[in-house]
């Protein structure tokens, strides 16, 4: 009996765990307008093959997407599809994609690998999430060329919308219009 419930708790435990890091995304919900005067925090972070990334530098004069997901978030699993669409339209066009996971307690590496996403996967990335004010996932960014937050995915906007949106946006700086 006393294995039993131990068990119980540790599954307890877990899913609350889960539960409350997809609702606190609420917390984190900004209108992206509010963004327009914050510079987004340089980050040094490691790619499965062991390459040190230091963001200012590999994103130089680019525009860039920001993810903040976790393998066992639904909601970061529903939204990847659509970044990898993005992330096919606008890399060519000199836009960098960050996958930067955080919260993880499973192989990052193996599911990028098996939905066959072509952005950059970057590990562990909880302290660089505490800087960006991360509570939760997912968490999507647009930044500026000059380092500026310009958008940030606000809560209930279906992925649909927000990949709209972004893509709105990025052809808008790229044709210099914003």
């Amino acid at each position: 009996m006393s294995n039993l419930y131990s068990v119980w708790v540790s599954l307890y435990r877990l899913m609350f765990r889960i539960f409350s890091l997809c609702l606190i995304v609420s917390a984190n919900t900004v209108a992206e307008t509010q963004f327009k005067q914050i510079k987004a925090q340089n980050w040094e972070l490691g790619t499965p093959d062991n390459i040190a990334i230091d963001y200012y530098q590999a994103s130089d004069e680019r525009l860039s997407v920001l993810l903040f997901w976790a393998t066992w978030c639904p909601n970061c699993r529903d939204l990847m599809p659509h970044i990898q669409g993005l992330a096919s339209e606008f890399q060519s066009k000199g836009v960098d994609f960050y996958a930067l996971n955080i919260f993880e307690d499973a192989d990052p590496v193996a599911y990028f690998k098996k939905h066959n996403y072509s952005f950059t996967l970057l590990l562990i990335a909880d302290l660089v999430a505490e800087d960006y004010n991360v509570a939760g996932v997912p968490a999507l960014f647009v930044v500026d060329k000059d380092k500026t937050i310009i958008y940030q995915r606000n809560l209930g906007k279906s992925d649909e919308d927000s990949a709209a949106d972004i893509r709105e946006l990025l052809y808008r700086k790229l044709d210099g219009r914003g």
